[in-house]
């Protein structure tokens, strides 16, 4: 299992999402999502989570939040003949940043949507739920495992704890 991180960057009602260019080899390719990436040998989640968004925005961030952890089980999905591999995935939320967006960070470009809309951008199914998690934690920190069945969920295995 890989580890990495998301950050949902919000501002004013506003969320911060990156649509991926990447070509077909990508399996982002033409979807939006947060910005986030893989711990590197060594990195904490937070210092992963500053370089993610620093190199793929050139935001610096002040005081993110762990508002949870979300296991994606990619053991039935396959991208190009291969088997994805499974994350277990530190998620944050910032609302204060420093710096100016930078656009076409490695085939990212970034765009302010209103946070109550994300769910009409295209995006992979298991991201929809996860919107929906943070939705409903009402200030809590959440657990959740998202199950893929290739481009499809497993309703009965995803699930999700609130502490």
């Amino acid at each position: 299992m890989k580890l990495a991180t998301l950050c949902f960057i919000r501002d004013k009602g506003k969320t911060l999402m990156s649509y991926r260019t990447g070509g077909e080899e990508d399996i982002h390719n033409r979807k939006y999502s947060s910005q986030g990436g893989h711990i590197e040998e060594g990195e904490s989640p937070e210092e992963c989570n500053r370089r993610e968004i620093g190199e793929e925005t050139n935001l610096e961030l002040i005081e993110p939040s762990l508002i949870g952890f979300c296991t994606f089980d990619n053991r039935q999905r396959t991208f190009n003949g291969k088997r994805k591999d499974n994350y277990c995935v530190f998620v944050y939320e910032c609302f204060d940043t420093r710096g100016e967006l930078k656009q076409n960070a490695r085939n990212h470009y970034h765009e302010w949507f209103d946070t109550d809309k994300l769910y009409e951008l295209p995006m992979h199914a298991g991201d929809y739920l996860l919107l929906e998690w943070i939705r409903q934690r009402n200030g809590r920190i959440f657990s959740g495992k998202i199950v893929h069945k290739e481009e499809k969920l497993d309703d009965i295995e995803s699930r999700v704890i609130y502490y």
